[in-house]
């Protein structure tokens, strides 16, 4: 299964399947032949998936080609851009491996998207050339660097170590793996899309059937999924964070007694441990390490500096990631 991850930057969320406006969910068909690999017959099925406010896969919209190909890909992303109101691609995210007919299709039909790039994929073409776990370490170390400058001090310690590691890794666009360069404010910080393949996982035994058996096991799936996860999320509290976001928040919570926080001004600090300094702007809810930005729930620096204000750390989270946001996703 091939798949590509959507994350909307704009603060509304879009959670119906491909169908036309004020009509039923529908089904779109042609002459083509499209089957299944390792079933009765061949083909590809692609998909868009999303988060949810709780870190939940939602699947958006799947359909079943003979051949995963630019013509495919543009027809599939042509669909998702008119349910989604998504025009040029302005103000959404989207992640995908670097298949080179995707790639193509989504400079057509979404010009303006910002479309990161999957590091595991990065790395598994990667280790053809460049095996050992240093390399993968060092080549996550980029992809997770949250600033250029610390990207830069991690590319550079790639060059002494291989040159030709070095340059591989530069030819490959940083500006679409790489945090330092991600846009702020999709309230997600992601460099991997691993997690999409737990749908592929969900579907792998309907895969092995004929198409229209395949689509509506995928229905039948995706139908009590999203009953499933919209009765999870009954009885959580409206204006507080969701389950996940809580867990991402006390790690950071663990994580924070290694920064020691020293006032700068009335609403900035400076976060500093034995080797790095950040400093928080809380008149701009921000971070310099940028990571707050990009997430929209928090980072190290701040817990460690809303902790140390004696602060709620909850009460800083975007309303993105609230009960409120993730019931409404499946209402």
């Amino acid at each position: 299964m091939n798949d590509v991850f959507l994350r909307n930057l704009l603060p509304k969320v879009h959670s119906t399947p491909i169908s036309p406006p004020h009509e039923d969910p529908y089904v779109k068909m042609d002459d083509s032949e499209a089957n299944l690999e390792e079933g009765l017959c061949t083909g590809e099925l692609i998909c868009a998936v999303n988060r949810d406010a709780n870190d939940h896969i939602f699947p958006i919209a799947w359909a079943i080609v003979c051949v995963e190909n630019k013509e495919n890909w543009k027809w599939f992303l042509e669909n998702l851009k008119e349910d989604l109101g998504m025009e040029n691609g302005f103000g959404f995210t989207l992640m995908s491996d670097q298949h080179k007919g995707l790639l193509e299709a989504v400079k057509e039909i979404l010009p303006i998207v910002e479309h990161r790039h999957c590091t595991r994929h990065i790395l598994a073409n990667f280790r053809k050339s460049f095996s050992g776990v240093h390399y993968e370490k060092m080549l996550w170390k980029a992809c997770k660097a949250s600033t250029e400058p610390l990207f830069n001090a991690t590319m550079k310690e790639i060059q002494l170590l291989n040159p030709s590691a070095f340059e591989y890794l530069m030819e490959k666009n940083p500006q679409s793996w790489c945090r330092a360069f991600f846009q702020e404010g999709g309230m997600c910080d992601a460099v991997e899309n691993g997690f999409s393949e737990s749908l592929n996982k969900a579907i792998r035994d309907a895969r092995k059937k004929p198409i229209i058996t395949i689509l509506e096991d995928i229905r039948l799936y995706v139908m009590e999924k999203r009953f499933h996860l919209s009765m999870k999320g009954s009885s959580w509290p409206e204006f507080k964070s969701c389950p996940v976001i809580t867990t991402l928040l006390n790690q950071l919570k663990k994580a924070q007694r290694y920064w020691q926080v020293l006032p700068a001004s009335l609403n900035q600090f400076e976060t500093r441990n034995s080797t790095e300094y950040f400093v928080v702007d809380f008149d701009k809810n921000t971070c310099s390490c940028r990571v707050w930005k990009l997430n929209r729930y928090g980072c190290v620096h701040s817990v460690a500096t809303i902790t140390y204000l004696n602060r709620d750390v909850g009460s800083y989270v975007d309303p993105m990631f609230f009960g409120a946001i993730y019931r409404n996703t499946y209402k």
